[in-house]
């Protein structure tokens, strides 16, 4: 089971018991039944059309206000303004206008950057928290506001929903069913905790896998050139866009993907859990029930015998006639954790990068790179870089590509 000190803090503010945080077993396997349809591939695929918007409206926004003029763009707060939007459309049926901002400047993310460190004061005291948390709203920090002015913005939309309108959300459809099938009550309640759950867990995670792959793509020529080159060969204008599925066939997308997700490694620190009835053995070593033990996403993804060079951002790993190696590879590639507590949202996370990947690297290029490297990110839960600046120039499409010549 889930260590509940190191989780219950990561729970969003007055959101209760979400499939992300809790740690008692049975709720989690409740609440994990209630939210599968939500999640599930075929739902994912009847949300597509909205990724899709979201998507639309973020390079529509890069090339106007950036590829045009040309100014610098910082690819992390875009990445992160997209992810925001696309989870709130997905949970409560309307954005959260994240890339209206100017310059990408969404203040709710500006706060989540603070709430890992927070977390890990509050763990050292779960009650603190429970005191602090509602005397600090109503003091005038920006941070705290921001989050306020954001549940408010929840509720508003909360508001609006029809419980038996299945149409308001994909989460609430997917809720409904899975609830109606199990003779479950469905409640504002239910889906202000889930979608909340799903909007604290699924914003940064995303980002900052397509921030790392996004980075190193626009860093290498020849990566770029050869992923635009087969997104080609599928999207000739930009009207007339692939669908998920065919992005998901283009071999060297799919490679980027992979290493996007391995390089980035978002959820970086050790995720503790707790030995259950009958003990643990591992290695000759038994660990009686009640011992927290914990494992490493990076470790996995940076092994330099499953990964040669791992500090290198390198597609063609994926593509090695080694069928042995590669098996060992995608056994090592588990961004999104294994078993029971594999992460829920899988399904969404894997199609907004595909998505959004796509989108980006057709129409765009890199005229500067202006971090040559990534710093300042937080190696502590997750890892946000503090901001990756680069300069792009629009890709022609095909009609445009003929009229000049």
């Amino acid at each position: 089971m889930k260590e509940p000190v190191f989780y219950e803090p990561f729970g969003a503010p007055g959101a209760g018991d979400n499939v992300f945080t809790t740690a008692d077993p049975k709720l989690h396997s409740l609440l994990r039944r209630t939210m599968a349809n939500s999640f599930s591939r075929k739902s994912i695929l009847e949300f597509e059309p909205q990724i899709w918007d979201t998507a639309n409206k973020m390079t529509s926004v890069l090339q106007r206000e950036f590829a045009n003029r040309p100014r610098n763009v910082n690819v992390s707060s875009m990445l992160r303004c997209m992810m925001l939007d696309v989870i709130s459309v997905f949970a409560f049926g309307k954005d959260m206008g994240a890339l209206d901002k100017e310059g990408f400047a969404e203040e709710v993310l500006t706060a989540f950057n603070n709430f890992d460190t927070s977390n890990f004061m509050f763990q050292g005291s779960p009650r603190l928290r429970q005191i602090l948390l509602p005397i600090l709203s109503n003091i005038p920090i920006d941070n705290f506001q921001a989050v306020t002015r954001m549940l408010a913005k929840v509720d508003e939309q909360l508001a609006k929903i029809s419980l038996t309108d299945k149409s308001s959300s994909a989460l609430l459809k997917g809720t409904m069913e899975s609830r109606e099938k199990m003779g479950l009550p469905v409640t504002k309640l239910i889906l202000r905790q889930e979608g909340l759950g799903a909007i604290f867990a699924g914003t940064d995670t995303t980002a900052i896998s397509l921030t790392y792959g996004t980075w190193a793509i626009l860093s290498n020529e020849a990566i770029r050139s050869k992923l635009t080159e087969e997104l080609r060969t599928v999207w000739a204008h930009r009207e007339e866009h692939p669908s998920l599925n065919t992005l998901e066939g283009l071999p060297y997308l799919q490679a980027c993907v992979k290493e996007s997700l391995r390089y980035a490694t978002s959820v970086s620190g050790r995720l503790p859990r707790v030995v259950g009835e009958g003990g643990l053995s591992v290695q000759n070593y038994n660990l009686p029930p009640g011992t927290v033990v914990s494992s490493s996403n990076y470790l996995m993804h940076f092994d330099e015998d499953v990964f040669p060079q791992p500090f290198v951002f390198d597609p063609s790993r994926w593509h090695t006639g080694d069928v042995a190696a590669l098996k060992l590879r995608n056994r090592h590639l588990v961004p999104f954790s294994e078993g029971s507590r594999r992460c829920v949202g899988m399904n969404l996370a894997q199609a907004e990068m595909y998505i959004t990947l796509a989108s980006i690297f057709r129409w765009f290029k890199a005229v500067e790179v202006v971090d040559k490297e990534i710093r300042g990110h937080r190696i502590l839960t997750t890892a946000v870089p503090d901001g990756v600046w680069a300069k792009v120039a629009s890709i022609k499409d095909e009609v445009e590509r003929e009229s000049s010549y």
